[in-house]
């Protein structure tokens, strides 16, 4: 089954991933009253974020997203980077543009 994230057209970022798997943490969700995430499998991720350009600022290269792209690479970071304390990516992609 592919599982696609709906992202603004504008964005020119795609992500897609062939299976996710989600494994709650039953007390902690039941203590807090809403889902906890206590494991998260993620196989053939594919973040295509080649249409996000680079800006040269203090002699370090840095991205650079243009009005839609920056909710999206912000959702994308709040939700793997800082709410998951845990997760795999198996047989997985995320393209770039090179700033060389």
């Amino acid at each position: 089954m592919d599982i696609r994230a709906k992202t603004p057209k504008e964005s020119g970022i795609g992500f897609s991933a062939k299976t996710v798997e989600i494994e709650f943490d039953l007390i902690q969700s039941l203590l807090q009253l809403e889902p906890v995430v206590a494991d998260l499998n993620v196989y053939a991720l594919n973040v295509d974020m080649r249409a996000v350009k680079w800006s040269q600022t203090d002699d370090s290269p840095q991205l650079s997203p243009q009005d839609d792209q920056k909710s999206v690479i912000e959702q994308l970071d709040k939700l793997l980077l800082r709410q998951l304390d845990h997760f795999s990516l198996k047989d997985s992609t995320v393209y770039l543009i090179s700033q060389w």
